[in-house]
């Protein structure tokens, strides 16, 4: 489509401010890959059928490889640096993540990322890996 074309169709229908949000949300859900694999994975909209608990998911998180771990906390991290606690809801969704830290962890989205990040961050450190 032309510009002029795309700028006319913007103009006469508008995006709904939930739908842009949620775009965003899933571009930048691209800049945390291993964040996503997980949320979208073990956590996806089944996982209560699957596993007994969110406990239960985050703990065979922590068994996975360093190199994952790594991954993962490095996400955590600059999901913690630039999200709120609404974005991170809304990432989840985005996601398709059935997850509902409130919910299912008993804190707020932003609290949930940041415990995941000290459990990830003393795991590291339990197995000789400062680098975390």
């Amino acid at each position: 489509m032309h510009e002029e074309q795309t700028q006319r169709r913007d103009a006469e229908f508008p995006m709904d401010p939930g739908r842009e949000a949620c775009m965003k949300m899933e571009k930048f859900a691209a800049r945390v890959p291993s964040f996503a694999d997980l949320m979208g994975g073990a956590f996806n909209q089944d996982w209560r059928d699957e596993w007994d608990s969110a406990e239960e998911i985050v703990t065979s998180v922590l068994g996975e490889r360093t190199d994952q771990l790594r991954s993962v906390l490095k996400d955590l991290r600059r999901i913690d640096q630039v999200c709120s606690d609404d974005d991170i809801d809304l990432l989840l969704f985005s996601l398709g993540s059935g997850f509902s830290p409130e919910t299912d962890w008993g804190m707020s989205p932003k609290g949930w990322v940041q415990d995941f990040e000290v459990r990830l961050e003393r795991e590291l450190v339990a197995r000789g890996d400062a680098s975390g």
